[in-house]
């Protein structure tokens, strides 16, 4: 089972983190504001960390350790996404 997590990373000394199986939510979630990283999560590692910058999408960690299985998710959000 995959694990999204949509993190708000602003810099700030206070981080949120909220956590859901339903990948339409996260998405959801992920494209709202371009303050957030979308992590997907499988048995306690992060396959994949994304961030978007203005409708673009990046990698942003997950890939040297999972670098099929990561760009394949990866490929699939942006995919999505667009």
């Amino acid at each position: 089972m995959l694990i999204y997590t949509i993190s708000m990373w602003d810099h700030g000394d206070l981080d949120i983190t909220v956590a859901t199986v339903d990948r339409n939510e996260a998405l959801k979630q992920f494209e709202s504001s371009t303050t957030l990283s979308l992590q997907v999560w499988e048995k306690g590692e992060v396959l994949i960390e994304m961030i978007s910058n203005e409708g673009e999408y990046f990698a942003d960690g997950g890939l040297e350790r999972y670098p099929e299985k990561g760009q394949l998710l990866f490929n699939e959000i942006v995919e999505q996404l667009q």
